[in-house]
């Protein structure tokens, strides 16, 4: 039995890393009620194709559509931090890479804090959001290194970059 990749994050750092790597997934949140309106729970998803979002949906437990793409899209960035559950899709283009699943260590120092700005995201680059993420998900330095073929040298410092801009904690 395939463990889940479980990531809580923003919907915009989610986004930003998955189109960095070009992931095709599907992403499912699960959301306690929405506010100001359906107070029930409800699933949100994406489905992202190369890295590219093609459809994001709300929807009641029984499969009943709330909303859909920007409507969707902009509750889900309104909500902030959420917990994705992630599956490769079959869809992907490059069969034999899947997306990360969670290492979960009690020796991992990299916790992530717990939501990010829209301005903190943009001044992040690619491989800074790429570890951020990756360290979210309880990865250690050494399968950091190995998912972005970097050396570990250089996920310490980038680390330590992020932790020094408090956007880690140890």
């Amino acid at each position: 039995m395939q463990e889940r990749t479980i990531y809580v994050l923003p919907m915009s750092v989610l986004l930003e890393t998955m189109r960095e790597l070009a992931a095709s997934v599907t992403v499912q949140a699960q959301l306690a009620a929405l506010p100001q309106g359906w107070n029930e729970p409800c699933m949100a998803e994406l489905v992202l194709v190369e890295g590219r979002l093609h459809i994001c949906t709300i929807s009641t437990t029984e499969g009943l559509m709330l909303l859909q793409q920007e409507a969707a899209y902009q509750m889900l960035h309104r909500l902030g931090t959420l917990e994705w559950t992630v599956r490769p899709d079959g869809r992907s283009s490059t069969q034999d890479e899947q997306l990360p699943s969670p290492t979960i260590s009690k020796h991992v120092p990299w916790l992530v804090a717990s939501s990010l700005s829209s301005e903190v995201l943009a001044s992040l680059s690619r491989r800074h959001k790429q570890v951020l993420l990756l360290s979210e998900s309880h990865k250690r330095p050494e399968e950091i290194a190995r998912l972005l073929r970097l050396s570990v040298q250089k996920v310490e410092q980038i680390l330590q970059t992020l932790n020094a801009r408090h956007l880690t904690k140890t």
